[in-house]
């Protein structure tokens, strides 16, 4: 019983640990929902609907591979180092693969408001909220992400959106967020897995261990007082 008792104890102590971690170091940031006021846009193609939600939408021609951009939003209310856009996107007759597209704009030094370095974010994966555009298909979730990794504590001037569709097709986005910070960047927390594995298979050890001990302990004190009650007869 006192075994168990001490199992348990453990258990819930390392999963206590556990949760701590991940919790603290993986939370994020409130999103925070865009209006058309946020957005500056750039293409007189763009059409906006605005009656329960806002919608951005683009028509394509075949042949007009980039519509460049959509538009804009200056001074985003970045807080951490890694941030996304998220939202919802729909698309119909795009017969050749397209994608989502966003410019970050960042200045060299932190503090500064000029502009001196950029790079994008796109999405070109198979599945998942950054999928490439294809087909038909109705509202699904999509996300931008970026991450300045570099430790200067930069924060992007501005971002711009973009969509490629390479022989044309509707797209549609709605439902338009920032989330100002993704939490912890992954390259911070890296080191959590190995530690916490190391600390789990530690305390699996000396458990094993302790446990071994006590049930030899038990089992030894048992022959003992065996033996002492054959002497009393």
């Amino acid at each position: 019983m006192k075994t168990q008792s001490l199992k348990t104890s453990f258990a819930f102590s390392i999963a206590a640990l556990l949760s701590f971690c991940y919790s603290d170091t993986l939370k994020s940031a409130e999103a925070i929902v865009l209006t058309l006021e946020d957005l500056d846009i750039k293409n007189p193609a763009v059409e906006v609907a605005e009656d329960s939600d806002l919608i951005i939408k683009i028509v394509a021609e075949p042949g007009k591979k980039k519509l460049n951009p959509l538009f804009e939003i200056n001074s985003p209310a970045v807080t951490g180092d890694s941030y996304a856009i998220i939202g919802e996107v729909s698309c119909r007759d795009v017969t050749e693969k397209g994608y989502l597209e966003m410019w970050n704009h960042i200045p060299l030094v932190a503090g500064e408001t000029q502009i001196g370095a950029s790079f994008f974010s796109r999405t070109l994966g198979t599945s998942g909220p950054m999928k490439v555009l294809a087909g038909d298909e109705e509202w699904r979730p999509f996300t931008l992400p970026a991450m300045i990794n570099d430790g200067s504590g930069r924060r992007p001037l501005r971002l711009t959106i973009n969509v490629n569709l390479p022989n044309g097709g509707t797209v549609e986005l709605r439902n338009l967020r920032l989330r100002p910070s993704l939490g912890t960047s992954p390259s911070k927390i890296g080191w959590i897995k190995p530690v916490v594995i190391s600390v789990t298979a530690t305390a699996a050890v000396f458990l094993t261990i302790a446990a071994t001990i006590w049930m030899k302990y038990r089992k030894t004190r048992k022959e003992l007082k065996r033996i002492n009650n054959l002497d009393a007869i």
